[in-house]
């Protein structure tokens, strides 16, 4: 067992999460989640710290030990432990064959963590603009009924006027599609198969999500509520039996909550997703070698 998996398991067996050890370190939340996946090393202070912390030794911590049978041994734990003579529990969601899986580094997951956003943000924003459009248009016909409005803007101009910017809006909408899918496209590999993950990489995708889950909860809350709401002006016209202006108005501000509500959605569970997807396939080391060896036990 190397440093970077002894922090993370230290750490999980105290209940921290990576924010308090970080805290009781004096160091950032990435430092500590970039030591537990390998991409980087504490100094020597910090390994004196996690020493006195964790209460083992340094020299527990900095020499790279094997464990056969896949227990932790913490220093100056007197419980014996039984070795386990049978087969190893069957690790959860992992294939029983012999395919090789795809290996994929701390940094490469964070950073389609990062992409996804962008892509969610952009996706949403897509949806939202073709949702736009048919409101665009009902809002250039409701202008021209109005009796403010010169006569020169009529009800065939303003349709003309209407269409072109409807197709205008669907076109950006496209583009936007075209141009959003092109960027995520070369990580596609993240939704196909399993794969390992490196030692961390998992708790921190995990910490990334409970970060998340506010703001999906809010995006999620305001999204639905746009929509539900978005009714209540075409409502209120048909009460009313406004003129048909109005209706038409109503219409228009109708898409455009929905359109809104629409985007904050889609673009939050893009996000929550690709997180899930990650936890869902992605496998650690330890659960491929346990996967492994459940294989070759299956041939004997």
């Amino acid at each position: 067992m190397i440093l970077s998996e002894k922090i993370y398991t230290l750490r999980k067996k105290k209940g921290w999460s990576q924010e308090e050890l970080a805290e009781r370190l004096g160091v950032s939340r990435q430092s500590v989640s970039k030591w537990e996946s390998g991409a980087s090393l504490p100094d020597l202070n910090r390994v004196l710290e996690l020493s006195r912390i964790f209460q083992v030794t340094t020299d527990f911590l900095l020499k790279d030990e094997e464990a056969g049978d896949g227990t932790f041994f913490e220093a100056g734990d007197k419980k014996d432990h039984a070795e386990d003579s049978g087969r190893p529990e069957e690790p959860p969601n992992v294939p029983k064959n012999n395919e090789q899986f795809r290996r994929i580094t701390f940094a490469e997951t964070m950073d389609y963590l990062e992409q996804t956003g962008e892509y969610g943000r952009q996706l949403g924003k897509g949806v939202m603009l073709c949702v736009f459009a048919p409101g665009v248009l009902m809002g250039a016909m409701a202008v021209s009924m109005f009796p403010f409005v010169p006569g020169v803007f009529s009800e065939d101009v303003a349709g003309v006027i209407g269409c072109i910017l409807l197709l205008l809006i669907v076109a950006w909408a496209v583009s936007v599609f075209i141009n959003s899918d092109f960027k995520i496209k070369k990580y596609q590999y993240f939704s196909k198969g399993h794969y390992i993950l490196e030692p961390g990489t998992a708790e921190a995708v995990a910490e990334e999500r409970d970060v998340f889950e506010n703001s999906y909860r809010r995006s999620m809350v305001a999204g639905i509520a746009l929509c539900i709401v978005s009714s209540v002006p075409v409502m209120l016209a048909g009460i009313l039996e406004s003129m048909e202006a109005v209706v038409l108005l109503a219409l228009t501000f109708l898409f455009l909550l929905v359109g809104v509500g629409v985007n904050l959605i889609v673009a939050a569970n893009t996000i929550r997703e690709a997180q899930n997807r990650i936890l869902k396939r992605g496998m650690s080391e330890q659960l491929h070698s346990a996967s492994e060896i459940g294989g070759s036990q299956d041939c004997h």
